[in-house]
């Protein structure tokens, strides 16, 4: 609930700053809506049909608004008018809305009985496909031909050429950690430590057979 009130206060301010855009009174009413602000979101979205002439979703969010709050009549009214833009942007555009907005369009068409015949695709294409129509048209990129001074091409062979190591990078490359040396040497630790362990009683043996034999001499 949180975020729709900060909604509300970011988009109050917005419209105070773009009075005549409609998508901003519509986005208003989806705010009002969760907030259960029955009466300031239908102003709102009274004022976003008239601002926004040419998006049909803003008809259809407001027909699913009043169809939810039980308004039939008004819901069968944006419907209408609804598929009169659709097909107005059909027309003007050669495209096609997006499938989710024609699905709820004929999902809310079915329930007020309206014949969902619009909402068919014409064209058969929506905006994601005419994109990726004019996408395969475009020339795809071939890398040029390996030259014969190309280290990369297998069929070449190459001598790396050789340079001279000053002492300036012999500094360098001297302060530079070795991993491998360093990963051996703690693994040489450990075992040298393991070693000293298993090696400790075998010492503590050694000294008490020791002082036995010297026992034994003096004896």
């Amino acid at each position: 609930m949180q975020q729709y009130t900060s909604a509300f206060h970011f988009l109050s301010a917005a419209v105070n700053l773009r009075p005549t855009r409609g998508h901003i009174f519509m986005l208003l009413a989806i705010a009002l809506t969760y907030l259960d602000d029955e009466e300031n979101a239908r102003q709102a979205y009274e004022q976003a049909v008239t601002l926004e002439a040419r998006d049909p979703s803003v008809c259809l969010n407001f027909a699913i608004f009043l169809y939810n709050h039980e308004d039939k009549d008004g819901a069968l009214k944006m419907i209408n008018e609804f598929e009169i833009r659709m097909v107005k942007f059909r027309q003007s555009t050669g495209a096609d809305l997006d499938s989710e907005v024609i699905e709820n369009g004929a999902k809310l068409a079915a329930l007020l009985g309206v014949d969902g015949s619009v909402f068919r695709k014409k064209n058969g294409r929506n905006r994601l496909q005419a994109q990726d129509d004019t996408a395969q048209i475009e020339e795809p990129q071939v890398n040029p031909p390996f030259s014969k001074q190309d280290p990369e091409d297998p069929s070449v062979k190459t001598e790396s050429p050789k340079r001279e190591v000053t002492l300036d990078e012999d500094d360098n490359i001297s302060e530079l950690p070795d991993a491998e040396e360093e990963d051996n040497g703690e693994l040489l630790a450990s075992a040298h430590l393991e070693f000293q362990e298993d090696r400790e009683p075998k010492k503590e043996e050694e000294e008490d057979h020791d002082d036995e034999s010297n026992e034994d001499e003096l004896a």
